[in-house]
């Protein structure tokens, strides 16, 4: 959701991470956390969300790595949320990719070079999930994305149903819960904030 002059500012004073709450699910650019942020500073100044819906500390951590060293971030901030966030990084433990984040330190998929690609994923993910929604919802008079503007709440509440049908809380994760490695992670969040000459803050 971020306006795409913002990563052309020289100075970025906020450098979001964090999952829907950072994000901004089901709401507009202007009403999101870093959206009001953005209406506090300077023009001149720049404010970044990297937050994505169902994120859990490793992929916030990765994604650190892949875009911190690119911009001039003065403040990273990573909300934390209680509900899930621990639940996210038990999935986040199993994936190989995640992991060589964790375990090696100079790991990089170099995604910024590679936004083509995510672009197209983004694309037939709305094809195949969002599209077929709005069919139905019409009767099943096609409706393309294309054809009609959709608003963000619709799509964004779309993805909120299907994250929670497939992240059901139950005791049994909340008592494997991974905290270990989430101090661990937090601990290197910190350093690789620091090494890159920015102050790092944990919001609860």
């Amino acid at each position: 959701k971020n306006p795409d002059t913002e990563w052309d500012k020289e100075i970025i004073e906020f450098l979001l991470i964090g999952d829907s709450f950072t994000h901004g699910a089901s709401a507009n650019e202007p009403d999101t956390i870093s959206g009001n942020l953005r209406k506090l500073i300077p023009k001149d100044k720049g404010v970044l969300s990297l937050g994505q819906g169902g994120s859990g500390t490793l992929i916030e951590y990765a994604t650190l790595r892949e875009y911190l060293p690119l911009v001039n971030a003065k403040r990273v901030i990573c909300l934390y949320y209680e509900a899930n966030d621990l639940i996210n990084l038990s999935d986040e433990l199993k994936n190989e990719t995640l992991l060589n984040y964790l375990n090696d330190e100079n790991f990089t998929q170099n995604l910024y070079l590679k936004q083509n690609i995510i672009d197209k994923m983004v694309n037939e993910h709305i094809l195949q999930e969002v599209e077929p929604y709005y069919r139905d919802r019409e009767n099943n008079h096609t409706l393309g994305i294309s054809q009609r503007f959709v608003d963000m709440k619709q799509i964004n509440w779309l993805y909120f149903i299907k994250l929670y049908k497939v992240r059901r809380f139950t005791i049994e994760k909340l008592l494997r819960s991974p905290n270990e490695e989430f101090m661990k992670i937090l601990k290197l969040l910190k350093e690789f904030t620091e090494n890159n000459g920015a102050s790092f803050y944990f919001v609860y």
